[in-house]
């Protein structure tokens, strides 16, 4: 798969595919280098030296020769006959430079671009830049065409918004080229949460393209519709295009509003809590991704690698009785109604979403009362403006403050919910999807159904921009709290955390421990000093000193000692805990030694590493896998975790590679974390609301329609809103038939003037179409 793009700053006039006879020019040869093999549209390309200047002394085969251009040639029609993709150098109609296909000795990713060396026209065409071993990852060169026709399409504006689109697109265009291979979109499917667009999995989100590919009709039709975000969206050198991103451009190109936007990742969302795509698409996917069982998302195979699917579902805490100081936030006091609310570090960002599984008591109609958390501001304004990424546009030179922010937005909270019940033929029925902070919903369920799911998704009802690499603390998580009429949430469930086996009183082979009342099987070794708590339960290992597992924790081997605390739903497999140390909210130990005083919580796995003395890990993604921390060190938020020395200083987020742990703009410095964008919701309280809550139409599995009707005038001065680029109604404007016909575009222009918008790119629609163009008042 590919490893980066080659970003180009070129202008690249747009133009629709033309399938007119073109004479296909080589240009390898011809720029002094070394031609292995030729087909119609490409060449395999050796050059004398490497772009650090190193001697390219490469060998290529001419079985692998000839296989990568078999391959690409098909891909070549595939992309541009069937889905419809420009032609790469749109200027010259009858006239086009083949792509090179460089290949070198070494090449540590695949890379694909616009290839600089030779121009026409002052266009550049694709080029693809690999090592020889990749000249069979037919996945990856596809995936590498597909970024050189983005380039050739001017790259979504190629900004700091659009690199993330880039891979999740490409990835998505060799899925349709490889229709029976789901690569590595598992990612999204096991962190949900994480907002949509996240550096982290943005090699392997791309189900989002897929749900619009068949809302649009499904099939090369759909897909076309698909591109058409990168065809007809503002280009690389455009006007507008460091304000737009890969979101405004589909409200630009579909004529969507932010609701509209927000409704379709509500539905995409509720659709993949059955994986509800094409039939093939289905069966291909649920092979790929397994499902959603609590006993898969707690199997591993030995190493770790299976844990990955442990947060896949969110579990939600039961809320403390408001009316009773006594509830320990687990066993609701006596005549509390209960109420769940999700852990903030499980909570969806933007786009996010999270999918609850409710468990009915019975037959009938189950009622989901939602009540969103609502912020309605920043906790910090801002942070050091700290990025990486530099444009430049317009003679200037804009630096991002990608990494942190240096202003945050008003959070916006909003939430896109509904139900699916799976029925016992895996046919899903849907509630009424609900939009806004607070309101109910009800579906009916059936005694052969096979699961309920309560899905929800982030949907702030103003533009939230992220940038590409934003620190996780920056970036907003907009909790909830519900309470679930005849059912309750997977957890609460009745017996649901009791040994296998359990009858009801007893269970075969567990006794429950004098101190506490928990349940331990006789494989396990409890000493009689320690404490397990009448929920938690010890399937094996040694729990001994004055240890203490609480709550729903679980004990399935390894060896806990000292004051070690497990708590909340934690997991212990094997490995050790000891001392003062603490693993405790959804946090796993499957394997190494968490010791001192050290914590580990939220969503954090430990595998075959070391967490001791102060230091703690607080992570929402993958692995701790072979690390050691010490002293006051911290991982926290969306990991990625590519360091290969020991840390024992610092609070890092994120991607966290070596040559980041010395430099303090990543945190290498800090001994606090810094303020959370997110709200604490420590004192989250349950609120009323009227019965005639927000609705919108249920219609999940209405399709769209693709919206081309054009800007029409009626007798009399027709109203038009104006919105910004990021989708943000400004105001209206008003033109009459008469300037219309004198002025056309330009009319839209002077009276957005005359109504006081100042210079820049707005994005206008007629009361009575769907349709957005461009209007750019200068």
């Amino acid at each position: 798969m590919g490893g980066g793009m080659k970003f180009t700053q070129i202008v690249c006039a747009m133009a629709v595919a033309s399938f007119a006879d073109v004479t296909w020019v080589p240009q390898c040869e011809d720029n002094g280098f070394t031609l292995i093999r030729s087909s119609e549209h490409f060449e395999v390309c050796k050059k004398p030296k490497t772009d650090d200047g190193a001697a390219n002394n490469v060998s290529i085969s001419t079985s692998d020769a000839e296989g990568v251009l078999q391959s690409l040639e098909k891909v070549y029609s595939f992309y541009i006959d069937s889905l419809g993709w420009m032609l790469p150098f749109p200027k010259s109609s009858d006239r086009k430079l083949k792509s090179n296909i460089y290949v070198f000795e070494t090449l540590p990713s695949l890379y694909g671009g616009q290839d600089y060396v030779k121009a026409l026209n002052g266009e550049y065409g694709p080029g693809m830049w690999i090592g020889v071993g990749a000249l069979k990852d037919y996945w990856g060169t596809s995936h590498e065409f597909a970024h050189g026709l983005q380039g050739v399409a001017g790259w979504l504006g190629n900004n700091s918004h659009s690199g993330w689109m880039a891979e999740s697109h490409a990835n998505w265009m060799a899925h349709q080229y490889n229709p029976n291979d789901a690569h590595c979109s598992e990612y999204l499917i096991n962190f949900p949460y994480l907002y949509y667009g996240s550096t982290r999995d943005r090699y392997c989100n791309w189900q989002f393209l897929e749900h619009l590919k068949e809302e649009f009709g499904g099939g090369n039709k759909g897909a076309h519709e698909v591109n058409r975000i990168w065809m007809e969206s503002i280009r690389d050198g455009e006007d507008g295009r460091m304000e737009q991103t890969p979101f405004s451009a589909m409200m630009m190109v579909y004529g969507w509003s932010l609701e509209e936007l927000n409704n379709q990742f509500g539905k995409f969302a509720m659709k993949n809590a059955t994986v509800e795509y094409a039939p093939a698409k289905k069966t291909l996917y649920k092979k790929s991704w397994g499902d959603y069982e609590f006993a898969t998302r707690r199997t591993h195979d030995g190493w770790g690698d299976l844990y990955r699917r442990h947060s896949r579902v969110t579990m939600l805490n039961k809320m403390k009785c408001e009316s009773s100081e006594n509830s320990d936030g687990n066993v609701a006091a006596e005549n509390c109604v209960d109420r769940y609310i999700s852990p903030s570090y499980w909570a969806p960002q933007r786009w996010g979403y999270n999918l609850v599984r409710i468990y009915p008591d019975s037959a009938g109609k189950v009622t989901v009362k939602f009540r969103g958390i609502v912020q309605e501001k920043p906790t910090v304004n801002g942070y050091t403006c700290f990025g990486d990424n530099t444009d430049y546009y317009k003679g200037k030179t804009y630096k991002w403050c990608n990494y942190a922010p240096d202003k945050l937005p008003d959070p916006a909270s909003g939430w896109t919910v509904g139900l699916v019940a799976e029925g016992a033929d895996g046919t899903p029925r849907y509630s009424e999807m609900k939009h806004g902070s607070g309101f109910n919903l009800e579906i009916e369920t059936k005694a052969n159904d096979k699961a309920l799911w309560l899905a929800v998704t982030a949907t702030p009802t103003e533009m939230q921009t992220i940038l590409w690499d934003q620190f996780y603390y920056s970036i907003y998580r907009y909790p909830y709290m519900i309470e679930v009429v005849n059912g309750a949430p997977e957890g609460y469930n009745k017996d649901f955390w009791k040994p296998a086996g359990f009858n009801g009183t007893t269970a075969s082979g567990y006794s429950q421990h004098a101190n506490g009342g928990g349940w331990v099987s006789n494989k396990a070794k409890v000493s009689t000093t320690a404490y397990v708590g009448p929920n938690a339960v010890v399937n094996g290992g040694t729990v001994s000193g004055d240890a203490r597992i609480e709550d729903f924790a679980v004990v399935n081997g390894g060896t806990i000692s000292g004051n070690a605390v497990v708590r909340g739903r934690a997991l212990v497999t094997a490995g050790t805990i000891g001392d003062d140390a603490v693993l405790e909210d959804d946090a796993w130990l499957v394997s190494g030694t968490i010791s001192g005083k050290a914590k580990v919580g939220a969503l954090s796995i430990i595998v075959n590493s070391t967490v001791t003395d102060n230091a703690q890990v607080y992570g929402v993604m993958w692995a701790v896998n072979g690390k050691k921390l010490s002293g006051t060190a911290q991982l926290r938020g969306d990991l990625e975790n590519n360091f290969d020395k020991e840390i024992s200083k610092g609070i890092f987020y994120g991607m966290v590679n070596t040559d980041m742990l010395n430099n303090a703009n990543f945190g290498a410095n800090l001994t606090t974390p810094p303020t959370d964008a997110t709200a604490s919701i420590e004192n989250a309280k349950w609120y009323a609301i009227a019965d005639d809550s927000t609705q919108t139409d249920p219609g999940h599995t209405t399709g769209i329609v693709s919206r081309v009707a054009a800007l029409q005038l009626s007798d009399v001065n027709e109203a038009y809103d104006v919105f910004d680029l990021n989708g943000k109604h400004l105001g209206f404007a008003k033109v009459t038939p008469s300037e219309w016909s004198a002025l056309g575009n330009k009319a839209l222009q002077k009276t957005l003037r005359a109504s006081g918008f100042n210079a820049g790119m707005y994005l206008v629609r007629a009361k009575r179409s769907h349709r957005l163009i461009r209007v750019n008042v200068r």
